[in-house]
């Protein structure tokens, strides 16, 4: 799957300004101007199954063929690389004072502990109707992401894990036997093009 999307980025605001002016300056730091600005495209290929790190040479050989497709020195094309997996739970029963939010966040907060990665690499949506719960736990590392499917295969890590959501959010009950694991790995590659 490639997705591809092209931007004019300029440093002008991208929202009408107000006719009253501001009492004064919210910040004494300037705003930054972007790091790019012209023509600017952004083209994603995801890989799945994937069972090993993409080399550098290969990203590198990546963005040179882009490079060249756009017309573009090497230098202004940067490639990532980001690995994920993702895995489902079900609660059986959510409290009724308890928000989305807050329940998205114990989840997320809780795998994140318990699988030894920040926050930012746990993605969490949950079906408040149903208790189906969607996560994806992502890195730049296929190892820290073949580590968290291993984990997560684990009934001692799943029951750690369902004790701290419990912790966090009294009263929820989760079915243990529910938590599943996608076996594969997919690679989401990013490529920034300077096109301008």
């Amino acid at each position: 799957v490639v997705e591809t999307t092209i931007a004019f980025v300029t440093s002008a605001p991208t929202f009408m300004l107000t006719v009253v002016p501001s009492v004064g300056p919210t910040t004494v730091i300037p705003t930054a101007a972007p790091s790019l600005i012209g023509f600017v495209s952004t083209v994603t290929a995801v890989k799945s199954p994937i069972t090993e790190q993409i080399s550098n040479d290969e990203l590198e050989g990546y963005a040179n063929e882009i490079a060249e497709f756009y017309g573009v020195d090497p230098t202004n094309v940067n490639a990532e690389v980001t690995y994920s997996t993702t895995g489902t739970m079900t609660l059986e029963s959510i409290p009724e004072d308890v928000s989305e939010e807050e329940l998205t966040k114990a989840i997320q907060e809780s795998l994140a502990e318990t699988l030894n990665t920040h926050p930012q690499n746990v993605e969490v949506q949950i079906d408040m109707e149903t208790g189906e719960v969607t996560f994806t736990v992502t890195s730049d590392d296929i190892t820290a992401v073949q580590q968290a499917q291993f984990e997560l295969q684990n009934d001692s890590i799943i029951d750690e894990i369902t004790e701290s959501i419990q912790e966090l959010v009294p009263g929820i009950t989760i079915d243990s036997e529910g938590v599943k694991i996608d076996e594969n790995i997919a690679a989401e590659v990013e490529v920034i093009i300077d096109a301008d």
